[in-house]
């Protein structure tokens, strides 16, 4: 097994038990529907930055750090705005019902 499949192993495990917190969270309505979109915008930012950052410095040569950095920012930030949507929809469906 090489590092990288460790390291998708690891943050996929990571991922889905934030994901099932989250799930738990709303279900049990302990998450109010205004909160959504922060939680997931912030929370799937943060997370990717996390990840994609561990896994370029553990893979990637020191030479490259600035690249891949400010490529890293850029792709979790575009996550960070889709989760951030995607929250937005879930409240106003929430709010519909």
């Amino acid at each position: 097994m090489k590092l990288l499949d460790l390291l998708t192993m690891i943050f996929l495990a990571i991922g889905l038990v934030l994901a099932i917190a989250t799930y738990v969270l709303t279900k049990r309505n302990i998450l109010v529907p205004m909160m959504y979109p922060r939680v997931f915008g912030i929370g799937a930012l943060i997370f990717a930055f996390v990840s994609m950052m561990t896994s370029s410095i553990l893979l990637r040569s020191s030479s490259e750090f600035l690249k891949y950095t400010l490529e890293n920012t850029f792709w979790s930030g575009l996550l960070g705005i889709v989760s951030y949507i995607s929250g937005r929809i879930l409240e106003r469906r929430q709010q519909n019902k």
